[in-house]
């Protein structure tokens, strides 16, 4: 009887079942419902739009089905709407371009289609866009320039085409901008450059093209950069080194070209950083020595020549390792045994000669790493390696190792090919012990069983 006084209703992930009743509708000074997290089922009620006070809206992360009420579009007062991760089909009202107040909108994961209705960008108090994982089409208008006050646009996985449009640029507020996975195509407009709050710009997966541009050094806030799986072309540029808060640099799968700039070095907070599958050339720069904080490196299938530098040996932190497939010449630096927390370590199909330093096979260096693939290269000298102790894959095939295999074969050691060697000896009796090894390659060398 008293249920006209109800003002909120917070009932998330408690266990609710069945559907979302239209008697809500009727709770008229309701201004917060929350029923998100739970199993509920069924389409969501138009009623909902009669709540004329209603300021936070929260119906996510349950198998809701159906379209979206075009009647919300009467919630004049609402602030917040959540209804992502449900099972919503059909488009995006035009309506809700009548919630003017609204400033955090998130409608992910569902399975709407169509475009982004033009009547959305009257909302000039929105602030918080989540489109993502949708079937959404259509492109990036120009009316971008409406949603002046927009700080964080999340559009991946969608079917959205075209370019990008300059209006992007007046979006001055902006920090956060997720197009993964879309589309898109054409270069970055220059106006793309002035938005000096952005934080995290995520373009990959899409057909754009063109350069990085050298304005790309203006962003100075910017905590990550996607461009992977894109047609960029062009140089890395050297203004990438003043990005100092810079943590994460994803640009792999590309076409991009020249020298990795030493300029990366003054990237002193870098974690990840991906260049493979382009076509850089020249040589991997020192200066990665000063990353220091650096975790994944990956520039595998690129035409670097040269040596590997020594001083990568101070990257402490460094999990991940892929200089692969590439023209690397010189030795392997023995600094390399100093990387304490390397998990895995490519540097295959290269050009690398001499021995395989002691310090990459002391038991007591490497304590962490599990994969190693050293092959293909012209690699001379004793086996080392096979005793590490977290050692689950070893590859050094197809080089010129010489002299027996040691005995003291590591027990986490699931593969080992020793193929395509100048091996001899017997296979030692200990590896008949090693509880994990299941693939053992030695076709191709002197050695005998």
């Amino acid at each position: 009887s008293n249920s006209s006084n109800i003002t909120s209703i917070q009932l998330a992930s408690i266990g609710l079942s069945g559907s979302l009743s239209s008697s809500l509708g009727a709770l008229a000074d309701l201004y917060s419902l929350d029923v998100s997290g739970n199993t509920l089922s069924g389409s969501l009620p138009a009623a909902l739009g009669s709540l004329s006070l209603l300021l936070r809206l929260k119906l996510s992360n349950s198998p809701f089905t159906g379209t979206i009420p075009s009647e919300w579009g009467q919630l004049t007062s609402l602030d917040l709407m959540l209804v992502n991760d449900n099972r919503l089909t059909g488009s995006i009202p035009p309506d809700f371009g009548s919630m003017a107040q609204l400033s955090y909108l998130n409608l992910n994961t569902n399975y709407l289609s169509g475009p982004i209705p033009e009547e959305l960008f009257a909302l000039t108090r929105l602030r918080t866009l989540y489109l993502y994982s949708n079937s959404l089409t259509g492109s990036l208008p120009s009316s971008l320039a409406a949603w002046g006050l927009m700080e964080l646009l999340s559009f991946n996985d969608n079917l959205f085409t075209g370019p990008m449009p300059s209006s992007i640029g007046d979006m001055t507020f902006l920090r956060n901008l997720h197009l993964n996975r879309c589309l898109y195509e054409g270069t970055f407009p220059s106006s793309l450059f002035s938005l000096t709050l952005m934080q995290h710009l995520h373009l990959a997966q899409n057909s754009f093209s063109g350069r990085i541009p050298e304005a790309i050094g203006s962003l100075e806030r910017l905590l990550s950069l996607y461009v992977k799986a894109n047609s960029l072309s062009g140089p890395i540029p050297a203004t990438i080194g003043r990005l100092h808060v810079l943590t994460e640099l994803v640009m792999n799968e590309n076409l991009i070209s020249g020298t990795i700039p030493s300029d990366v070095g003054a990237l002193p907070l870098m974690v990840y950083m991906y260049m493979d599958d382009n076509r850089l050339s020249g040589s991997v720069p020192s200066s990665m020595g000063q990353l220091s904080l650096l975790q994944y490196a990956s520039l595998e299938a690129n035409m670097l020549t040269g040596s590997i530098p020594s001083v990568l040996g101070n990257l402490t932190f460094l999990s991940y390792l892929f200089v692969g497939d590439n023209c690397l010449s010189g030795t392997i630096p023995p600094q390399m045994g100093s990387m304490g927390k390397l998990l895995l370590l490519y540097l295959d199909y290269n050009r690398l000669t001499g021995s395989i330093p002691p310090e990459l096979g002391a038991p007591t260096n490497l304590v962490m790493l599990a994969y190693a693939d050293l092959s293909t290269n012209y690699l001379t000298g004793a086996v080392q390696m096979i005793s590490l102790p977290s050692l689950n894959f070893l590859d050094l095939s197809s080089n010129e190792l010489m002299g027996t295999v040691p005995f003291n074969i590591s027990d986490s050691i699931g593969s080992l090919n020793l193929g395509y060697n100048e091996l001899t000896g017997s296979i030692p009796a200990a590896f008949g012990y090693a509880a994990e090894l299941h693939a053992l390659t030695v076709s191709n060398t002197a050695m005998s069983e």
